[in-house]
């Protein structure tokens, strides 16, 4: 994933976007995406780091390696992340909530 962001959501922002749209008459029959945040790989252990409170360091993996793992669902992850990374502009833009429904929502946690 090296440099690509990830949209990653809290349970709580999925609850407040869901109400959110449901209060608007505007977004039926639409598909809404929903991201608290977009972050690297990076950053994502550098979250855990601080929550965990010890030290977690992320190592890239090419997809190669990774499919050849060879635990259930070590292909189809590959797919995932392969996709996320080569389409991180659309896959981001796909999430983000509008914003219609962050106005009604407040804020992201």
């Amino acid at each position: 994933m090296s440099d690509k962001k990830l949209s990653m959501v809290m349970v709580e922002d999925i609850g407040k976007c869901a109400c959110a749209i449901f209060q608007n008459k505007s977004f039926i029959g639409k598909t809404v995406g929903v991201s608290s945040e977009n972050l690297t790989c990076e950053e994502i252990a550098s979250v855990f780091s601080k929550v965990c409170g010890q030290k977690v360091t992320y190592h890239a993996v090419s997809p190669e390696v990774y499919a050849s793992f060879g635990f259930p669902g070590a292909e189809e992850l590959t797919n995932m992340f392969r996709f996320y990374a080569e389409n991180e502009e659309e896959y981001v833009e796909y999430r983000t909530i509008p914003e219609k429904i962050m106005a009604d929502m407040g804020s992201v946690t």
